[in-house]
């Protein structure tokens, strides 16, 4: 089924990879496209994930947006597709054709260290999406070189509540130069930061 070989891209303008023909209808053709493992297991309708235990290393692939947890708090967790690995990823690798990371997908993630964001600009950072990662030092955008202590958020166009609530180890945050919704409480409590940029 080529539905299942593919995950359509979410942005047109920015080919993942090139042109897909249907070999049953060569009329159809998709211009856009990334590949995904279907033996993957699935982080929303178009995401999949692996983990590499060795490195401690999870990798977001596909397109779209990454799934909420619903109802954290209260029990919702326990449905997450990475609660079994939560405490032994230490970085977080997320495709270029990620564009929305769900609420509490890697809320209290204690040994993450550090996060590669997808680069194109437009990403959104949803509820509590790192909240109590008092482990996460870095966070860069995929192609650049990780700055210790710095979170390069340049890419993003909103980070919602709480989304890096109680993440202490950040000093520096970059944030885009471009007008972007931030919430007041996006970076709650993190009582080592010095610099906004």
């Amino acid at each position: 089924d080529l539905k299942k070989q593919i995950a359509l891209a979410i942005n047109p303008d920015k080919p993942a990879f090139d042109t897909l023909v249907n070999i049953n209808d060569e009329s159809e053709v998709y211009s856009y496209f990334v590949p995904i493992d279907e033996n993957l297991p699935t982080c929303g309708p178009r995401a999949v994930f692996e983990f590499d235990e060795a490195t401690g290393t999870l990798t977001i692939h596909g397109s779209r947006y990454i799934d909420d947890i619903i109802n954290y708090y209260g029990g919702g967790s326990k449905t997450s597709p990475f609660f079994d690995i939560k405490h032994q990823v230490k970085h977080v690798v997320i495709a270029d054709t990620i564009n929305e990371i769900g609420k509490y997908a890697f809320c209290q993630f204690s040994n993450l260290e550090s996060v590669a964001l997808p680069n194109f600009e437009g990403l959104v950072i949803s509820n509590a999406a790192f909240e109590k990662c008092r482990n996460l030092r870095t966070i860069y955008i995929n192609g650049n070189e990780p700055i210790e202590g710095t979170a390069d958020l340049s890419q993003v166009s909103e980070i919602r509540a709480w989304a890096f609530s109680e993440d202490t180890c950040f000093a520096n945050i970059i944030l885009p130069e471009n007008d972007a919704e931030i919430a007041k409480t996006a970076f709650d409590s993190n009582v080592n930061l010095a610099n906004v940029y």
